[in-house]
């Protein structure tokens, strides 16, 4: 599986918060920004690889996702229970809220691409360059790999509205290499919000320490109470 899906060996990491929402580490060294369409090639790939696999959701004994927001839910949990809690209490109850509503919808959701081998952060900045893929690079981090629903990889990176300030250029170069345009797709909206909810867990876990983190978590619940998708995310 991974020479189908692109793996390469890990080389040294350094840790940071991702886009979804875990603290892990990442390459210490990264080219350039790559484009988006490779981003959707090596998800392509590894779903056609997991297609032709005895096992069609992809290697025996991957676990099944827990569902998109179960570590936002423990991250507001063990921030609740301590001593100086990182969120207000009014923040809390906003989050909790916003979650148990996007969870609800998402139990309702009918999704076209079917479950399989997922990636859970299929995003450029976890392309690495090598000269041996035919395309020039290889999709990285696959330890929070697990079998779940394919728009969860598609929607980071494939979905219009980008807290990030992905260009729209990335989004169709992306598209038009994966394959699927996730736009077309009624529920895409839901499962962007819950995306963008959940990158809330690592910041909460890490504020206590990080200065940038707590800067960062603040930004973005203010611009989630206040529905601004002008504030544009960064990833600390």
């Amino acid at each position: 599986m991974a020479g189908d899906a692109g793996l390469p060996d890990d080389p040294p990491r350094r840790r940071r918060a991702d886009r979804d929402g875990r603290v892990r580490g990442h390459r210490l060294a990264r080219g350039p920004r790559p484009p988006a369409r490779h981003t959707g090639r090596g998800q392509h790939r590894a779903r056609a690889a997991a297609t032709r696999a005895a096992h069609p959701a992809g290697p025996a004994g991957r676990a099944a996702h827990r569902g998109p927001l179960a570590r936002l839910r423990a991250a507001l949990r063990l921030d609740a229970s301590g001593t100086e809690p990182v969120l207000s209490r009014d923040d809390t109850a906003f989050l909790r809220g916003r979650v148990d509503e996007l969870a609800q919808r998402y139990a309702a959701m009918r999704f076209p691409l079917g479950s399989g081998l997922i990636h859970n952060d299929a995003h450029p900045g976890n392309l690495v360059s090598d000269p041996s893929s035919r395309h020039g690079y290889r999709l990285a981090d696959w330890e929070g790999a697990c079998l779940g629903p394919r728009e969860l990889d598609v929607v980071l990176v494939g979905a219009p509205g980008s807290r990030f300030g992905d260009p729209d250029h990335e989004r169709l170069a992306f598209t038009a290499a994966y394959g699927y345009d996730i736009a077309d797709w009624p529920d895409y909206q839901t499962l962007r919000d819950i995306r963008d909810l959940h990158s809330l867990a690592a910041y909460i876990r890490t504020s206590t320490h990080t200065p940038a983190a707590l800067a960062e978590l603040r930004r973005r619940v203010a611009s989630l109470r206040d529905d601004d998708r002008t504030i544009q995310w960064v990833a600390v």
